[in-house]
């Protein structure tokens, strides 16, 4: 089976080359013919210099991309994703968090079911936030389909997944296409959490911008509720003002992420 396993990068020169030789021990023992894609997010540490000394087995092959800033690990995944040669294509994190061994599980999941195009892995125990109440108002169907969780696993071929220049792609998919598994998730080797809030914000962009576009089609709803009964225009407004930057920002980041992806790649 060919294979690529889609690694995003940021401050991992200290054990991005543990993490690279589980990675080819684990590949090797399944004989698989693999392609590992490291996307670095603008490291400001060696990273990019220790990936491309370390030195893969035969049968597997790695390919290095560099960003110029550091846009998230999101957009360096739909890179992945892009420049993947493989029909099935694996996202996991840099410093092991989650076991390796689950990626054959989910590939089993894609092979006994060819509906499913994407398989998540979900931690067996989440930690509850502050925010919990939140979080299950708007994000609670993210979460559920572990949106968030870098360990994904792809069905690239005869699907058109590998032209994906499209941070948004993930809600095109049927409930039926999607199947989420649990999993241990590790402390991992970085033994600290590598996202600042900013970072986080980023990552969670998509979710908020379609959460903002929901969010306003419910009041536009009750605007035209207010204004049939009450002939009140006010929620109307601010309805549509609600859509229109909802679907501004959606088309911003759409069109960053795609220009971002053709320049890196050299497309």
């Amino acid at each position: 089976m060919n294979l690529t396993i889609i690694i995003p990068t940021y401050n991992s020169a200290n054990h991005i080359t543990q993490t690279l030789t589980h990675v080819c021990q684990e590949l090797s023992l399944k004989k698989f013919e693999s392609e590992i894609v490291l996307v670095d997010n603008a490291s400001s540490d060696n990273t990019l210099e220790v990936c491309k000394k370390f030195t893969p087995p035969s049968n597997i092959c790695i390919n290095i991309f560099s960003l110029p800033k550091n846009y998230g690990q999101k957009l360096a995944i739909i890179l992945g994703l892009n420049a993947a040669a493989g029909p099935i294509a694996v996202s996991f994190d840099d410093d092991l968090q989650f076991n390796f061994n689950d990626v054959f599980k989910a590939i089993e999941i894609l092979e006994d079911d060819y509906n499913i195009i994407m398989v998540n892995a979900k931690a067996a125990v989440q930690k509850k936030s502050r925010f919990s109440i939140f979080t299950q108002i708007f994000f609670n169907h993210y979460y559920r389909k572990s949106y968030f969780t870098p360990f994904k696993v792809y069905r690239l071929s005869e699907r058109n997944l590998k032209n994906i220049f499209n941070p948004f792609f993930f809600w095109k998919f049927k409930p039926e296409q999607l199947c989420t598994f649990e999993t241990i998730k590790k402390l991992g080797i970085r033994k600290h959490s590598n996202y600042s809030l900013r970072k986080q914000l980023i990552l969670a962009s998509t979710v908020l911008y379609k959460t903002l576009e929901k969010t306003s089609l419910l009041i536009l709803s009750i605007g035209v509720l207010i204004f049939v009964f009450n002939g009140k225009l006010a929620m109307l407004f601010i309805a549509f003002f609600l859509l229109s930057l909802s679907r501004i920002l959606i088309k911003i980041e759409k069109n960053h992420t795609a220009k971002i992806i053709r320049d890196t790649l050299g497309g």
